[in-house]
C-alpha cells in the first residue's frame, strides 16, 4: 500500500533591502545534508488542521528566526517544492514571502548556526540546496 501520509511544510522567503534572502545554515545535519541550507518555516502539526496558514508559518518561522525582522508577509504562495524525507514521507512545500525589518535582530534556533544573505539569482543554487529547498529556491529565483 501506498503511504498515506503527507506533510505540508510552509518557507518564509524573508528578503532584505538589497533584495537579498535570509538562509540558514545547519547545525548538526548529517551527511549528505549537512550542507544544505534551508529558509525558516516548518511543517504543519496534525493538531493544527484548522488553524490559519500564516499563524502556522509564524509559529514556525518564530522557533527559527524569532519574529522581531519580520514585517508584513505576503500569504499567496511564490513557490512551491516536493520532497521524500529519510524516512520516506513525502513532504510538500509551499513558500511566502516578507520583507526584512533592517536592523532587527535575528535569534537562530539550535538547529542553525548561522545565516547568509543570498541573491538567489546570482549564486549556484545546488551549491545551497537539494530537492524541495532548491525547486522552491529555483522557482523564486525565476520570479525575481
Amino acid at each position: 500500500m501506498e503511504n498515506e501520509r503527507y506533510e505540508i511544510s510552509l518557507k518564509l522567503f524573508l528578503k532584505n533591502a538589497a533584495g537579498k534572502i535570509l538562509v540558514l545554515k545547519p547545525a548538526t545535519w548529517e551527511p549528505p545534508f549537512h550542507k544544505v541550507h534551508d529558509f525558516p518555516g516548518g511543517r504543519i502539526n496534525v493538531t493544527e488542521f484548522a488553524t490559519p496558514i500564516y499563524d502556522i508559518l509564524m509559529r514556525e518561522v518564530a522557533e527559527e528566526i524569532g519574529t522581531d525582522a519580520v514585517g508584513e508577509i505576503s500569504m499567496t504562495p511564490v513557490a512551491t517544492g516536493r520532497h521524500m524525507n529519510k524516512n520516506g514521507v513525502p513532504t510538500f512545500y509551499l513558500a511566502f514571502v516578507a520583507q526584512y525589518i533592517e536592523g532587527a535582530k535575528i535569534t537562530l534556533s539550535p538547529d542553525h548556526n548561522d545565516i547568509l544573505w543570498l541573491d538567489l539569482k546570482n549564486v549556484k543554487l545546488e551549491d545551497y540546496f537539494m530537492t524541495g529547498m532548491l525547486e522552491i529556491a529555483q522557482q523564486y529565483a525565476v520570479a525575481l
